[in-house]
């Protein structure tokens, strides 16, 4: 998933529907929805969602989201679990990032930490998500957003933050458990 990826060519200001077909050749689609075991999980280009270049990319996205809760509300015992790469919103000083969206003279997103705060209530309130997981911001955090919806933002893969990974574990009668993983250690 889209997840765990740092690449420079898909970073807002870079998005372009070249790069991520190129990217989903590799790591598969930025924007899916899996049904399995009791759980809805969704998976959305949180790189676009909040303003991209590219129209139609945002478009994709805004669809994806929207086929999303449609699937949910005809199935409300579905467990949703949602990825995104970029967290979503919350106070200042609940991870190492605190919320900036930085915006170009036509309102394109070039930087953000965060999903904006319309965008994450409406993905919080339509989806009503199980669990969130999310990357983007490097030292990682965990938030329980309102309605007691918790937010695993991992901690990054890259070597100079110990090479982090995750497990997750969901149970049939609602409980889960997460795990990160440092797999690197630097001398």
């Amino acid at each position: 998933t889209p997840l765990y990826t740092h690449t420079h060519m898909l970073h807002n200001g870079k998005v372009s529907r070249r790069n991520i077909e190129r990217f989903e050749t590799v790591f598969g689609a930025t924007n899916a929805m899996y049904e399995t075991h009791g759980h809805l999980l969704v998976i959305i280009n949180s790189m676009v969602v909040d303003g991209a270049a590219d129209h139609d990319l945002q478009k994709d996205v805004k669809q994806h989201i929207m086929q999303a809760v449609e699937h949910r509300a005809r199935k409300a015992d579905l467990k949703v679990l949602l990825f995104t790469h970029i967290p979503l919103h919350k106070p200042a000083g609940q991870c190492s990032d605190a919320p900036i969206i930085k915006r170009n003279s036509r309102g394109h997103v070039v930087e953000q930490t965060m999903l904006s705060p319309e965008t994450s209530t409406f993905l919080l309130q339509s989806l009503q998500p199980a669990v969130v997981f999310s990357g983007h911001d490097h030292e990682g955090c965990q938030y329980v957003h309102e309605g007691d919806v918790p937010e695993f933002t991992i901690r990054s893969m890259m070597g100079d933050f110990s090479g982090h990974s995750a497990f997750f574990t969901s149970y049939p009668h609602g409980d889960h458990t997460i795990r990160q993983c440092p797999f690197v250690t630097m001398t």
